[in-house]
């Protein structure tokens, strides 16, 4: 997509990991020291921040050591149903579907992204930008060629509204 050596975007990708690791624990103990709630919910379920896929993995974690498995049997069969799904769905398309019907077999990343997010939001937006660059690319298919990455990454709007939020937080924290 961008052009560049795969070595130099594993390098890139190495070095912004690294960089991660220390800044995401920093920050976790940080926030879970300003907002307890984070790691222990009131009775509530109201917290300050929210954090969409903390509640499923805790949910995993709890179930990984607990003596009996705490989710109905139901749940259990439909994961086994969707992970062969999921398989199949793979192998189908490599060795049956043609190249040019790709687009419309489902991807199963976005999937579990939608089981793993208890909010709804998250689902609306997704949606609401699959639109939007589905009639940008309709309308308009070489400006959406050479800004739609620009755009979805750091378009101004959204990179300042993500800026002003995440400083705003991070002060608030600091501060409590």
């Amino acid at each position: 997509l961008l052009r560049a050596k795969p070595r130099n975007q594993f390098v890139a990708q190495l070095c912004g990991a690294v960089v991660a690791i220390f800044l995401n624990v920093g920050l976790f103990i940080l926030f879970t020291s300003a907002s307890p709630c984070i790691l222990y919910p009131p009775e509530t379920g109201e917290c300050t921040y929210g954090a969409p896929s903390v509640s499923a993995w805790a949910a995993v974690a709890s179930a990984v050591v607990a003596p009996k498995l705490p989710i109905p049997s139901s749940s259990g069969y439909t994961a086994i149903g969707l992970g062969i799904a999921s398989v199949v769905s793979v192998i189908v398309k490599h060795l049956w579907i043609p190249k040019k019907y790709w687009h419309w077999v489902p991807n199963w990343n976005a999937v579990g992204l939608a089981f793993v997010t208890p909010q709804v939001y998250y689902a609306i937006a997704m949606g609401a930008g699959s639109i939007f660059n589905y009639v940008w690319a309709k309308r308009s298919p070489v400006g959406f060629d050479m800004y739609m990455f620009a755009v979805a990454v750091s378009g101004p709007i959204r990179w300042q509204l993500a800026v002003a939020s995440g400083w705003s937080a991070f002060l608030m924290t600091l501060f409590a």
